[in-house]
């Protein structure tokens, strides 16, 4: 059986939506960009954070069981802000904890195909001996001319899929 054409389209819908759903939770002011959507930050822009995923990336094991990875990353920036050193780090733990173990990937869509049902649940990939891990990288002011900082945190899942 070969990959199914909706496959990724799924995976990314419910994946961003998990992380949207995360950051709308903790505070519904914070922009948030999903890769692919234009990005509108202008100079006054405080804060905002953006969903980029690479794969997923697959690996059919059986005829019918599939093995599916991604990894996630997600973009941070914030102003730097003399009041609230800590504010990136506030940040930074709002989508560190959105990193949840298990996110449902569910047939998202308005398509023929596209009924609303779970497929499957990606698993977070937490390997000590691989190095596989939440991992948050602070990056501090790029543009001088920027008055802002970056931040990233990634993470990798896995799904194994039977068909």
């Amino acid at each position: 059986m070969p990959v199914n054409k909706n496959w990724s389209r799924w995976i990314f819908a419910s994946t961003s939506k998990h992380f949207y759903d995360a950051s709308v939770a903790a505070d519904p002011n914070i922009k948030f960009y999903i890769e692919g959507q234009p990005i509108t930050i202008q100079k006054d822009d405080t804060e905002a954070f953006e969903y980029r995923q690479d794969g997923p990336n697959y690996t059919q094991l059986t005829r019918h069981e599939w093995y599916i990875y991604i990894e996630i990353n997600i973009l941070i920036q914030a102003a730097k802000n003399d009041e609230d050193f800590h504010r990136m780090r506030r940040l930074a733990g709002i989508m560190e904890a959105a990193f949840a173990g298990m996110i449902p990937v569910y047939r998202y869509g308005d398509g023929p195909d596209d009924d609303q049902t779970q497929l499957g649940c990606l698993s977070l990939i937490q390997n000590v001996g691989q190095r596989e891990k939440i991992q948050s990288s602070h990056f501090g002011q790029i543009d001088p001319n920027f008055n802002s900082e970056q931040a990233s945190i990634e993470g990798h899942y896995n799904m194994h899929l039977h068909v």
